[in-house]
């Protein structure tokens, strides 16, 4: 986010030539090309269990191998830890000569998410794309000693045997010491924000930390301890950093409980503007004449009847495979199927309650463009059609 400090203010960089920012998939991303690169000290995964997490994104590159982030004791066997990519598309990490590649094929124009892992106890290196487990046959994968550096500076954006070889942004460089599980790294992934609402905070319990804001509402009694309760025309809670919701034909999932009072207005709102304005649509709310409705671009569900003051469990989710679909207490509603929302490449915010001062240019379909008032609890989004076995834990 437009510098290169450590959030815990223990590894904080330093810039190694002339490097720049850009719009991340989760804020702002640095933007690595040339020879420039951003140095940090030693951190010690000598013989431990580590796992290092990062979003990237490929502007251009040659067909050469791309470091990511690399330290290196010297130019022994398992002394120098380097990550990236091999051929400049297959995920890769290395201890150097004894090093273990992933059977992807990144592509450039698109952000992903990797998790190089290392369990010291197994020996054993797995490689994440995505939240999803890399094809490494298991004798490639196994160390016979694990890493052995113990020394080093880290650096970011290159290392010492590779160059960086593309223009590549990079983004929430997360380092963890202990191997993280399968579930973890999922979420870590794909669990874009995750608001519980509890004990009076608006904070992002996810793995992102998400900025947010709310005004005018009240705390109450949740469905799962605390809830947000919007009871004024003026209220409403945002938060920003959704590049999800800026990419075309990109997979979505948002679960809330919900509790209305009246049936009306806005739940979810997605705009590029901070105001609600911009490009701007409402994905969840009520007609003018009570009813639910769903929906994405061209794509709507409509719900003729919903309970008042009663918690419900919505679950709205759009991938192109699958359509729209909306699940209620955990049971699939309906699902349509149709031309997906062409957004603008942008980072979105999302509004709960209303559209704020905005919404004179955004395409309302059917919602009502009015305030929601009633009680909102457990707003997850993820950047995938979650599956319906986990529906049915979240609306349980």
């Amino acid at each position: 986010d437009d510098n290169v400090n450590d959030l815990t203010n223990t590894h904080n960089g330093t810039f190694v030539g002339n490097l720049s920012f850009t719009m991340g998939y989760i804020g702002r991303a640095i933007q690595c090309s040339g020879t420039a690169y951003i140095n940090t000290s030693y951190i010690d995964f000598y013989r431990r269990s580590f796992t290092i997490e990062l979003w990237f994104y490929i502007h251009n590159r040659t067909s050469g191998n791309i470091d990511l982030l690399g330290e290196c004791m010297h130019g022994n066997t398992d002394t120098c830890l380097h990550l990236g990519l091999s051929g400049g598309s297959a995920p890769y990490m290395g201890f150097y000569n004894d090093d273990s590649v992933g059977s992807s094929s990144i592509v450039n124009y698109q952000w992903y998410h990797i998790a190089f892992v290392y369990n010291n106890t197994a020996r054993q290196r797995q490689i994440y794309v995505n939240g999803l487990l890399e094809n490494i046959t298991l004798p490639n994968s196994l160390s016979p000693t694990g890493y052995l550096g113990q020394s080093g500076q880290i650096i970011i954006c290159k290392s010492i045997h590779w160059p960086l070889n593309s223009i590549t942004y990079m983004n929430q460089i997360f380092v963890t010491q202990r191997a993280k599980t399968a579930n973890e790294i999922l979420n870590d992934a794909t669990l874009i924000a995750y608001y519980s609402f509890d004990c009076g905070s608006i904070l992002d319990s996810g793995p992102n930390l998400l900025q947010s804001i709310a005004v005018g509402q009240t705390m109450i009694t949740g469905r799962v301890k605390d809830a947000l309760l919007f009871n004024s025309t003026s209220a409403y809670f945002r938060t920003s950093s959704f590049m999800t919701f800026g990419i075309a034909n990109q997979s979505f999932s948002i679960a809330l409980w919900m509790k209305p009072m009246n049936l009306r207005g806005i739940l979810i709102h997605i705009s590029n503007q901070s105001t609600g304005d911009g490009w701007c649509m409402p994905l969840l709310g009520f007609n003018s004449s009570g009813i639910l409705i769903a929906q994405s671009s061209s794509l709507i569900i409509v719900v003729s009847t919903f309970p008042l003051n009663v918690w419900t469990h919505i679950v709205q989710t759009f991938s192109i495979q699958n359509g729209l679909q909306l699940y209620i207490n955990g049971t699939l509603y309906q699902t349509v199927v149709g031309a997906p929302m062409i957004p603008p490449y942008q980072s979105m915010y999302v509004s709960i309650g209303s559209q704020q001062m905005g919404g004179s240019s955004c395409m309302w379909g059917t919602i009502e463009p009015h305030s929601y008032a009633g009680a909102v609890d457990e707003l997850r989004i993820y950047n995938r059609q979650i599956t319906t076995a986990e529906i049915a834990i979240i609306s349980s």
